[in-house]
């Protein structure tokens, strides 16, 4: 169980703050080019806040030690798998192909995202281990 702890912390404490807020401003500006996107092709905010809801459900289960934690770990894993391909194969592709040089030097220039030193420390440095 302190091995599913330190994965859900770091998950929770550095993984999920810095990876959508970066999604996020691609995403933004993404739909500038393709106004559209959200509704047609792929709703990024609809799915970080479903990948959110699945991270919660992980983390009270491990809190607990749940009976069902594996099931609830195995939906957590499957969601951010799904999470992972639509952003490779939508979000990034059609940023890649549509975004100008301009805006990926200001999302460059703006996203300076500070980790926490908690992030930075050899715990984490242990926790980020674990996915190795």
């Amino acid at each position: 169980m302190p091995r599913l702890k330190a994965i859900a912390d770091y998950f929770g404490k550095c993984s999920f703050p810095r990876h959508h807020a970066l999604e996020d401003a691609i995403f933004t500006e993404l739909v500038k080019c393709l106004p559209n996107f959200r509704a047609d092709i792929f709703d990024l905010p609809e799915d970080h806040h479903a990948s959110k809801q699945e991270f919660i459900n992980f983390m009270r289960a491990v809190g607990r030690e749940d009976d069902d934690l594996a099931e609830t770990a195995r939906s957590f894993v499957a969601n951010e798998r799904g999470h992972f391909i639509s952003e490779e194969e939508l979000v990034f592709r059609y940023a890649e192909k549509y975004l100008t040089p301009e805006q990926w030097a200001t999302l460059e220039h703006s996203l300076h995202i500070v980790e926490s030193e908690e992030c930075r420390s050899p715990a984490s440095e242990q926790s980020a281990d674990l996915f190795a």
